[in-house]
């Protein structure tokens, strides 16, 4: 399943990027997400009762639109229904108004036309991982080749060992 949920936030990006980063790395969600500086932010979602996610993968894509930020929340989760996507989300925004001091608003926009129309380069890895001698690793639940550095797998959310 997958889910798209954009946001406007009258900041400029990086002040936007920075605010979720910061949130995403404390409590209540303590993730160590995969970044492009000021343009995406990635990490794995595991098995949750609270919001009926059985694991999957968030992408938060960013640009600039007007004088602000314009934020798209990507949930690519692995179950078709129940998953209680938006309440994810607005605990994200009511954690990122908290470092802003103001709240976003809701977008209606096409995502594949406004985000995907600028390509985003590929993620600085954080550290290296062994990968197999000879070639690329890939994930071991669905087959997606997985880049250096990946805790999570960027297509199904499954956690890499």
């Amino acid at each position: 399943m997958r889910r798209d949920l954009f946001h406007y936030y009258k900041g400029d990006v990086k002040t936007v990027f920075d605010a979720y980063y910061k949130i995403l790395r404390q409590e209540p969600f303590r993730k160590e997400p995969t970044i492009i500086p000021n343009k995406l932010i990635t990490f794995g979602i595991g098995f949750s009762f609270k919001f009926n996610m059985n694991g999957g993968a968030v992408h938060i894509h960013f640009a600039k639109r007007g004088e602000g930020t314009a934020v798209q929340v990507r949930f690519t989760i692995a179950q078709l229904f129940g998953a209680r996507y938006k309440a994810y989300d607005k605990l994200m925004c009511d954690h990122v108004e908290k470092v802003l001091g103001y709240r976003g608003e809701p977008m209606n926009v096409l995502g594949d036309e406004y985000f995907d129309a600028q390509p985003e380069p590929e993620p600085e890895p954080k550290s290296t991982p062994s990968l197999p001698q000879g070639g690329a690793a890939f994930c071991p639940k669905c087959g997606q080749k997985l880049n250096p550095g990946d805790k999570y797998c960027p297509s199904c959310g499954n956690k890499l060992e």
